[in-house]
């Protein structure tokens, strides 16, 4: 319900219950009461469908209760209960209320009370959020009866204890099993060791950018200031820098070592692990899939697994015969790199990276492999140079797809192009045969003038008859005056009018001035019951003398509206404390007048109604039959003058005027 909430937590003993906590909030504030229940060694099991009861009164009058919320187990297996309030039912008027929670099982019957004693609500709409238990401070050890903290320590942490209770203990001293309620950083002065398990619910992770350490075992994340990125130690001695380069976990399978650096490529799977081999220049098959680079200071045993770098820098190579900058391509020699680009047609320029640094020992290369093709007996693949490209072209057999930059005119002289499939995704041939059909005269880019003219040419105006009739299917152009003429020969409404209602709330009427005084309001509490509360216009009075006071209110029937309902003409929704006419009674007045305003009519008038069954909301409902008028009026205006006594209150919710 809300994004940010005030918590108050509880842990309490079901043996020893109920829990004395004094409990505060701000108004307005979303307030989330959490109950933690055991038995004083383990979480309380609790029964499916069970569920908490909040109550809060003022002083000692338990009939007017200003909190009455039903929570819920949220986890039955843990002991954990939860009531939740939003901002309009924690809005009460700022001071002290008695309070109690009780836990009840799935028919109703309460099996104990968890927590009493005083909430006190603040005026000062401050501190809310989370992280208090019922209190407007942090958390401290006076909220914690059963808690203590001998010497107190700033930095203990709250652990469990194996008997189920919680103590405060010096981080890694203490016996607890660590559930931490403290919120902060607590300190280090070794390895942090979960045991197993996850570290869950966490903003971020923040690496040591200063003093980093060295590179450990297999799995260690560390911080690499020298490339300013984050990394990860993997296997065969490989790290995977986060953000900088790309990896594939792949199997030897070629019968010996496949060494650090060199260039390989997908030969199959095994399993969902896929196989490499060595890579040439000089065989389609094994240029088509090169996928990059070795990585890794041993390279990758016959039958091992181990890494292949796809994107990115790998290290520890000789790559003295290069110079910073040079791109490397793939050489006709299996597995190895050449720093010339190839350029006879048996070869796939396959273009494999570029040195970084030049060293017989400590070489790098920045794998980006990106190829090329060539030109292999006269079929075009991906050429090499514009000078394969041509070749092919020349030789007259396209076999590649793609796309060939041409830097001048395609001339075919007298032969034709000839195709047994589309151009461009267009059957020619039986697209030609509808260029064929367009007329020779037909002119692009027409004005509205002229698609306006040749439509007028082809539709004609519907006429007077057709327009009153309302029949015709036949296509037809309309004018402003046809359009009048249909709507006035069908009735004003397109056909007739259809039901129609005109619906009201307390809201829409005003009291009268000369009201006496007495306690006037849109929502008025009752006195003598907590079970219900009326939204709407309401009359009350304190004292023992008849109050009485008058509210009205004038609403518009539909344009388009024939007649009023017969059997629902007018309804009217009342509430009343009593249903005897001593102490609550309402009189109903009716009027109704057109729009010339030539005169009102007294549509009905009704004296001295009680309310049927007290404290129930109750329809009144008016037939056609039971009025003065039946006629339909442009306007009714509705006045009801209510009478109400003692610590009785009678009020109208709310109601419709409906027509057929």
């Amino acid at each position: 319900m809300a994004d940010n909430w005030r918590k108050i937590q509880s842990v309490v003993n079901i043996e020893t219950a109920p829990l004395k906590q004094a409990i505060e909030w701000y108004q307005g504030e979303s307030i989330q009461l959490e109950i933690k229940v055991g038995n004083g060694v383990d979480l309380l099991q609790l029964e499916t469908g069970g569920k908490i009861l909040f109550q809060a009164w003022s002083g000692t009058d338990t009939t007017v209760l200003y909190v009455n919320d039903t929570g819920s187990i949220i986890t039955p297996t843990s002991g954990l209960v939860r009531s939740e309030l939003d901002p309009t039912e924690t809005s009460m008027d700022a001071g002290d209320y008695n309070y109690i929670v009780r836990l009840m099982d799935a028919d109703d019957s309460q099996i104990g009370t968890l927590l009493e004693g005083v909430l006190t609500v603040n005026a000062s709409p401050s501190l809310a959020g989370v992280g208090y238990i019922g209190t407007t401070a942090p958390l401290s050890l006076t909220d914690l009866d059963d808690v203590v903290d001998t010497p107190a320590t700033q930095g203990d942490v709250l652990t469990r204890q194996a008997d189920g209770t919680y103590d405060f203990e010096t981080p890694g001293t203490g016996s607890g099993t660590g559930d931490f309620l403290a919120d902060g950083s607590i300190p280090m002065t070794g390895t942090f060791d979960g045991g197993g398990n996850l570290i869950d619910d966490v903003s971020g992770v923040q690496l040591n950018t200063t003093t980093p350490s060295a590179v450990g075992t297999v799995g260690e994340i560390r911080w690499n200031d020298t490339d300013k990125c984050a990394e990860i130690v993997t296997e065969n001695g490989t790290v995977l820098q986060v953000g900088q380069e790309e990896n594939v976990y792949a199997r030897n399978t070629t019968g010996s070592l496949i060494p650090n650096g060199s260039p390989v490529y997908v030969s199959g799977a095994t399993g969902n692990r896929p196989t490499i081999a060595l890579a040439d220049s000089g065989a389609e098959a094994t240029a088509d899939t090169v996928i990059g680079l070795v990585t890794g200071s041993a390279g990758i045993a016959d039958n091992a697994d181990g890494f292949v770098t796809t994107f990115g820098l790998v290290r520890g190579l000789d790559t003295s015969s290069a110079t910073e900058g040079d791109t490397i391509y793939l050489s006709n020699t299996a597995g190895e790199w050449t720093l010339t680009h190839p350029t006879t047609a048996s070869e796939y320029v396959v273009h494999l990276g570029v040195v970084t640094r030049s060293s017989p020992t400590v070489g790098e290369i920045l794998v980006n492999v990106d190829s090329h093709g060539t030109v292999i007996a006269d079929n075009l693949r991906h050429a090499s140079s514009a000078l394969a490209a041509r070749a092919a072209i020349w030789a007259g057999d396209f076999s590649s797809s793609g796309t060939v930059a041409m830097t001048g005119n395609l001339d075919l002289g007298s032969n034709n192009i000839v195709s047994v499939g589309t151009v461009d995704g267009r059957d020619v041939s039986a697209d030609g045969t509808k260029l064929d059909g367009i007329e020779s005269a037909a002119t692009t880019d027409q004005s509205d003038a002229e698609i306006e003219a040749a439509y007028n040419n082809q539709v004609t105006t519907v006429s007077q008859a057709e327009a009153e009739a309302g029949t015709a299917t036949t296509i037809r152009t309309w004018t402003a005056e046809r359009v009048k003429q249909a709507i006035a020969a069908l009735g004003g409404g397109g056909g007739g009018s259809s039901d129609w209602s005109v619906p009201f709330t307390a809201q829409n009427f005003s009291w009268d001035t000369d009201n006496a005084s007495g306690a006037i309001g849109w929502e008025v509490a009752q006195l003598d019951t907590a079970s219900f509360k009326a939204t709407g216009e309401g009359l009350q009075n304190s004292t023992a003398t008849q109050q009485s006071g008058t509210i009205q209110a004038t609403f518009a029937t539909p344009p388009n509206a024939t007649s009023l309902d017969a059997t629902n003409a007018f309804k009217f929704v009342l509430f009343g404390d009593s249903s005897t006419s001593t102490q609550c009674k309402y009189d109903l007045t009716l009027y109704g007048y057109n729009s010339t305003f030539g005169g009102i009519t007294t549509v009905d008038t009704l004296t001295g109604q009680t309310i049927t069954t007290a404290d129930t909301p109750e329809v009144l409902t008016l037939a056609t039959a039971d009025l003065t008028s039946s006629t339909l009026f442009d306007y009714y205006t509705v006045s009801i003058r209510m009478h109400s006594k003692d610590n009785d209150a009678i009020y109208l919710i709310g109601g419709s005027i409906n027509g057929a």
